[in-house]
Formats: C-alpha cells, structure tokens, sequence
C-alpha cells in the first residue's frame, strides 16, 4: 500500500489518542455537527506542517516528534481555521471548492509554495491521490450526500480489520470528508472521526455514481508550485 511516509497526526483526548481529528469529540457544537471538513483540512495542514517544518505558521499550534498534539491544543486550531479560511453554514457544514479555496487562502497567507483546486469522483481522481500521496501530502476526500434522494440514509462502508482475517463493515459516511492516507488497488486508508478505516475504491465510485453525484464527492488536489 503506498502510504504517507512520516506518523500521521494524533490527537490526545486525555484518555483517547485518536488517528487525526474526531470531530465528535470537540467542545464546538458547530464543529461536532457539520464541522468534518475543517477537521480534514486541518488535519491534512498540520501533517504537512510536520513533514516540512513550517517553522513560522504559528497558526497551527505545536506538537512532539511523534506529531501529537493535545485536544486543547487542536480546538484552539480548529477555531482559528474556522473563523480565517473554512467558514461553516451551519447545519449544513461545507463543500469542497469553499475547502479549495480555504487552502489556497492559507497558503497564500503564509507565502507556502502549494495550490489547491477540487476534483469531482472521475476516472482521474486516482491518479491525482496516488501523486499526492508519492508526494507525501493526505488527500481530503468527499462522501457526498445522497443525491437526488437527499432525505434517503444510505452510506457509505468504513470497514477495519476482521477478528479472523480481512475487513468487515464498521461504519459508514455520507455527507461527510475524511482524509486519504494511503491506497493500494482496491483500498483507500482514511482517517475519519478519529480512527483509521478502509473504503473499497470500487464501492466509493459506485456510492459516487449511482447514490450521490460525482460532484458532491470527490478530492481536494494539493500541488506544490
């Protein structure tokens, strides 16, 4: 599987270490309702921060040589994300180009030699994760709504590993962003509500195609200039 080279960020809840953000565990009620897409993008900042020492982006808080970083610590980001590039609608959460351009914002800000744009679940979005990932970048990825039945519940699978060997279904995502941090053939690895799950990629671009809208899912192409 190629995989993101460096620890993925961890997040300490106290009793809890999670596999990045867990949008449930926050104190904002914004956030730990619709505020998934800010947790992916911040998530996917602060690796990067700890891959390439963005030594003067204090924005982005501090953590160890293992990429820790406490709870308190993170909300505090999560706040000032919120409030400077990924504004929420509440209940509704956001969409992928608001997150494009929130990126492009960041960077811009901080003169970071990266650009952002959104791509829609097509043919080509495997190419660009797996470039991203050689690249040693997480891939903020969309589960979108179902679509035209919004009201429906159908989700997509999150599946873990299996007592006996394999993956069984754990959970599933809809209306939702998770991060990308690493693929194979079959499989993308995904941080979502602070846990590490797998997404069938033949699942995910069927759930986009026949459930949702290859517009309401998709990914977040990062690039260096």
């Amino acid at each position: 599987m190629l995989e993101l080279k460096g620890n993925y960020i961890k997040i300490n809840y106290g009793s809890t270490e999670s596999y990045g953000g867990n949008q449930r565990l926050s104190s904002d009620r914004v956030v730990k309702k619709c505020g998934c897409g800010i947790v992916a993008a911040l998530d996917s900042l602060l690796y990067l921060k700890s891959r390439c020492s963005w030594t003067v982006v204090s924005e982005l808080g501090t953590f160890d040589e293992e990429a820790t970083m406490s709870g308190e610590n993170y909300e505090r980001c999560l706040a000032v994300m919120r409030r400077k590039y990924f504004p929420v609608l509440y209940p509704l959460g956001t969409n992928g180009m608001a997150l494009a351009l929130g990126m492009s914002r960041f960077f811009k800000a901080h003169c970071l030699p990266y650009r952002a744009a959104w791509f829609p679940a097509t043919a080509g979005i495997w190419g660009r994760m797996e470039k991203m990932l050689e690249e040693d970048i997480p891939v903020v990825c969309a589960v979108g709504t179902n679509f035209p039945k919004f009201w429906e519940k159908k989700g997509l699978a999150l599946q873990v590993p299996g007592t006996s060997g394999g993956l069984r279904p754990s959970a599933d995502a809809r209306a939702h962003f998770v991060t990308v941090t690493g693929m194979d053939e079959d499989w993308m690895q995904i941080s979502s509500w602070g846990k590490k799950y797998y997404v069938s990629r033949k699942d995910f671009i069927i759930y986009a195609g026949s459930i949702s809208n290859p517009l309401l899912c998709g990914m977040l192409y990062v690039q260096r200039k």
